[in-house]
This record gives C-alpha cells, structure tokens and sequence, in this order.
C-alpha cells in the first residue's frame, strides 16, 4: 500500500469547456477521474483508451491515465505518458507536477528535485508543490527540512495539505499491537503467527532484488522472517510456516492521516491486507526477504 496526496486543484491550468455527450471525451475523462477517485484505476484506463481515440492531445488524459498507472504500480508507464503529453504541452504544470511525483515513486530523487525547484520558483505558493519539496526532503532523510515544508504547505492550504500528524514510537506500537490483536482474533481457525515491526521508511535495501523496487510511499508491507537454510528442500519446507512480519513505515503512515482515529484505522486496515495478501500466496513459492532490524 501507498499513499499520496490529490491535487489540491489550486492552479488554473488548463480550464476549457467541456463536452457534455456521454461518449465525448471531456465527459469520458470526468468519469475516469471518478473511477481513479474511487479506486479503480483499471476502469480509468479503459474510459481514457476511448478519450485518446477521439482528442490524442488532450492533456488530462494523460494525467488521469498516469494516476491509474501508478495506482496499479506501473510507475514507468505512467513516467512515459506524462512525457508524451510534455512534448506536446512543454509548459504544462499539472504534467510536470505529475511527474515530479512519479519520480518520487521511483525514487528518482534527482530528476524530482529539479522539476520541483523550477516549479517552486514560478509557484511559490502553490501548495502542492511545496508539499511534495517536504516528501522529497523527507525521502532524502533531511527531516527537520521537510517539517518545515509541511508547515509551510499547511499554512498554504490546509484542508488540502494538512501538516502530518505526529505520534511516539510508542504509541503507534500501541496502536499497532491492538490492531494486530483485533485482527488475529477475528480470523477461523488457529492464527499465523505474525508480529509487527515499525520503522521510519522504507529502506533503500529493501526489495531491492525486485523491479521495481518498493515505494518509497510504501505504508506496509508483510514477509517471511526465515532464515534460508542449506538446500532448496529445506527452505520450500520453512516457508509456509516460518513467522510472519509486518513491517509498518511511521512516517508514510503519519503523512496520510489527520488525526489518531484515522492513523489507527489505516493501521488496521494496512495490517490487515497485508496479512491477507500473505497468506494467499502462501500456496506458491514466495520471493522471500529477511526483516531488518530496527
């Protein structure tokens, strides 16, 4: 799981009449921004495929087809539409915008850090630029850089880009404990046993055999903590009974709530289908990763 912000929509990009036919493309393109809203990226594409056949140089096509693709975690698709519609529209900020968010997907850093500083020096008060500067610093591990971000962001739009809660280790371990209880209470049957560690982000390491490699946007994810024995035999035995470990990432999770009673309920919920999702492919052969050490 992951999670970034929407568009505040503060800018005035791009802002024509549209269509109201419902096989026009500005009306296609309203009812795929409804299905990304409602997390059905797949919907998205299929209504953008019938947009780009009727008007290809459309701009928010290629937006909302770039958000689909991420959400279904092809961020290198949705990087090489962002950059068909920017050699169209070269100027575009909403694009360019995108696409600084995709590069942070992609923990390219750099190529994020430049489109972000051009763009704070013509939108310097736009408050999803400067959100996305303190997720960036935040990445790159400069904190105190991006708390101020945030603050600044907040100041700029806060219901938009609200500042990000921040709790104790402690009590997010608590919440995270009683979350994990709750859950393995629930389920039929004897429960895995399972254990939740925390930590900051996503470290670069983790995943990294894997392309591509996990988001740095990532709030959880659940492995095996198995330590490979001597043959392929032994190790196809350990697996499905080797302990589980879900590892939460605090700051990720901080940023996408605004308050305890929603930083706890994304807690369950992440817990949850992570678990979910690990014990259903239980039946195949995992790519299995040691948890590391907090």
């Amino acid at each position: 799981m992951r999670h970034y912000p929407p568009s505040s929509g503060k800018r005035e990009i791009g802002k024509t009449k549209r269509d109201v036919a419902p096989d026009r493309p500005g009306r296609l393109v309203q009812h795929a921004r409804r299905a990304l809203a409602e997390h059905r990226p797949q919907k998205a594409l299929d209504l953008t495929d019938k947009a780009l056949e009727r008007m290809p140089r459309l701009t928010e096509i290629f937006l909302v087809r770039a958000g689909a693709l991420l959400d279904m975690g092809h961020g290198r698709l949705a990087l090489a539409y962002l950059n068909a519609g920017l050699d169209i529209h070269p100027e575009n900020v909403d694009l360019l915008v995108e696409r600084a968010r995709v590069y942070l997907e992609l923990r390219h850093f750099e190529l994020a850090s430049g489109d972000l500083q051009m763009l704070a020096r013509q939108y310097p008060q736009d408050a999803e630029i400067t959100h996305l500067m303190a997720i960036l610093e935040e990445f790159s591990g400069n904190q105190d850089e991006a708390n101020s971000l945030y603050r600044l962001a907040s100041k700029m739009d806060p219901l938009g880009f609200p500042e990000p809660i921040r709790l104790q280790e402690a009590t997010l371990r608590n919440l995270a404990a009683e979350s994990l209880e709750t859950i393995l209470d629930g389920m039929s049957g004897p429960p895995p046993s399972v254990h939740v560690e925390l930590m900051s982000l996503p470290p670069d390491e983790l995943d990294q055999d894997e392309s591509p490699g996990m988001s740095p946007a990532t709030l959880g994810v659940c492995m095996r903590s198995i330590s490979p024995p001597g043959s392929t035999q032994e190790l196809a035995q350990d697996i499905s009974s080797a302990p589980l470990s879900i590892l939460l990432f605090q700051r990720n999770l901080e940023r996408a709530c605004r308050n305890e009673d929603d930083l706890k309920t994304l807690i369950g919920s992440t817990i949850r289908d992570e678990l979910t999702h690990a014990l259903s492919v239980d039946q195949r052969p995992p790519l299995v990763h040691p948890a590391p050490t907090l």
